[in-house]
C-alpha cells in the first residue's frame, strides 16, 4: 500500500502538484499520530512484541517520518512553483 501510495505521488501531473502535497499533509499526521500511539501506550498493542520493542518502533517512525515527509513536501512544492514559473514564462512569450 505504502508503495502504491508513493507511485502516485510520483506520477502525477506537474499541475496537480498540490494534491501530492496535502495528501503528504494528510497521511504525515496519521503515521505520526500511530507513532505516538506506539511509543506512549501503557501496554503492548501487539500481543507478539514486547512493550520496548513497540516504544522503540514508536520512537524510529517518530524520527524518520517527519524527515521523509517534508522532504518529499520541499521537492513537490519545488517542482509546483517551476513548473508555475514555466508556465508564466511560456504564456508572456506566446503575448510577445
Amino acid at each position: 500500500t505504502a508503495c502504491l501510495f508513493w507511485w502516485h505521488l510520483l506520477i502525477l501531473p506537474k499541475d496537480k502538484t498540490w494534491q501530492a502535497v496535502l495528501a503528504l499533509l494528510v497521511t504525515g499526521k496519521i503515521f505520526c499520530l500511530v507513532a505516538l500511539l506506539l511509543t506512549f501506550a501503557p501496554r503492548s498493542i501487539y500481543p507478539s512484541m514486547s512493550l520496548e520493542d513497540q516504544q522503540l518502533a514508536g520512537l524510529i517512525m517518530i524520527t524518520l517520518c517527519p524527515l521523509c515527509y517534508v522532504a518529499s513536501a520541499v521537492w513537490l512544492f519545488w517542482r509546483w512553483l517551476h513548473n508555475l514559473e514555466q508556465t508564466s514564462s511560456h504564456a508572456a512569450e506566446s503575448r510577445i
